[in-house]
């Protein structure tokens, strides 16, 4: 029997019309002939069988429900299927199954090629799952085409398709995570190579990776000294300098909404830049907040310096409580005296990854 192919279903009721007409339900012929690839073996079913129904609703199931035929067939080669092989029995039995439903020759070639499409492609994402095609995955690709009857064009228009877009999904993946750290971009490389795939990506997505690298760098790595002519204390590094940058505050004693020693992480900092998520922009309006200075910034081991028009501003690193992430600039919460909201623009993601982690080295938190 075939009830783990086919299930049972119970016959559509007939109505009052069609009892006092004396008619059956002509869905029910479909019913019927499930019932009957479900409770009798592929084989054991004779065209006669068929015809029984046929005569009984007085149809044509051909005319009437060719596509229901047509499914019929479909499941039955999917489930011979479900191993990527047809053994002689399940050949002989779908030859049978075809015979009894009088499925044409045309009709079985497009079925088989759909059917045997859609097993290849899971076949394939098997097998590149780890992101690698060896010569024994290919060896067994090639057995499943041979058995499926794909030609060559198709199989190989599946393969290009679905080895860039495992590519473009490990790209996706690396963005969706916010991460990409040079074992990360081996891994791409690797894969590119194993799948024989040139990496093509858009100049927004290869502008996105990059953000990513210099995120983790900055997260990770040594940070890179910076030669300055800021004049600077002794043992002490400068790791960032930007012009241009405009520091302000908040007028009287106004602050932004929330507690007064909240701090962000490093996800939370890329999630702001990268993802543009969080506060957004700050007001910088007058009646907000007023603008101090606006010069040359510097961070080093120990300190923000503003070398500004109006005069050298300073926050030691040991006084800031915490930083406040915005699309283009970070307010930096002091233990004493008004915070300061520093506006860089495009560089604010890059001075907010950077200062959280010179903070936490100067507070001892282990990457």
């Amino acid at each position: 029997m075939n009830g783990h192919v086919y299930q049972v279903r119970p016959l559509y009721a007939v109505s009052f019309f069609q009892k006092l007409l004396r008619q059956l339900p002509e869905e029910n012929a479909v019913v019927e002939l499930n019932n009957l690839l479900a409770s009798t073996p592929v084989q054991d079913i004779s065209r006669q069988d068929i015809k029984s129904i046929e005569d009984r609703y007085r149809l044509s199931l051909k005319k009437e429900f060719a596509l229901n035929l047509e499914e019929f067939y479909s499941v039955y080669l999917n489930y011979c299927l479900r191993n990527s092989d047809l053994n002689k029995t399940e050949r002989d039995e779908l030859y049978h199954l075809a015979e009894i439903l009088k499925l044409e020759e045309h009709t079985l070639q497009y079925l088989h090629t759909r059917i045997g499409e859609l097993v290849y492609r899971n076949a394939f994402a098997k097998v590149i799952a780890d992101g690698r095609l060896s010569n024994g995955d290919m060896e067994l690709l090639n057995r499943l085409q041979h058995t499926l009857q794909l030609s060559k064009a198709l199989t190989e228009k599946i393969a290009t398709e679905m080895r860039a877009a495992f590519v473009q999904e490990y790209v996706s993946g690396v963005i969706a995570r916010m991460r990409f750290s040079p074992a990360e971009e081996r891994e791409l490389h690797d894969i590119s190579s194993s799948l024989h795939v040139v990496i093509q990506l858009s100049e927004q997505t290869k502008s996105r990776l990059h953000k990513l690298k210099c995120y983790w760098a900055i997260e990770n790595e040594q940070l890179p000294v910076v030669h300055t002519t800021a004049v600077l204390q002794k043992d002490e590094e400068c790791y960032f300098t930007s012009s241009g940058v405009r520091w302000y505050e908040w007028r009287g004693t106004r602050n932004i909404p929330g507690s007064s020693d909240v701090s962000m992480n490093f996800r939370e900092i890329k999630a702001c830049y990268f993802n543009k998520t969080g506060n957004g922009r700050f007001s910088y309006g007058a009646d907000v907040m007023k603008l101090v200075d606006e010069g040359t910034l510097y961070v080093t081991s120990k300190r923000i310096i503003l070398a500004g028009g109006v005069k050298n501003s300073v926050i030691r690193l040991d006084g800031i409580s915490g930083l406040i992430a915005s699309h283009e600039g970070v307010e930096i919460r002091k233990s004493t005296g008004k915070n300061a909201i520093l506006r860089l623009g495009e560089q604010a993601d890059m001075f907010c990854m950077l200062l959280q982690r010179v903070l936490n080295d100067v507070n001892g938190i282990i990457r």
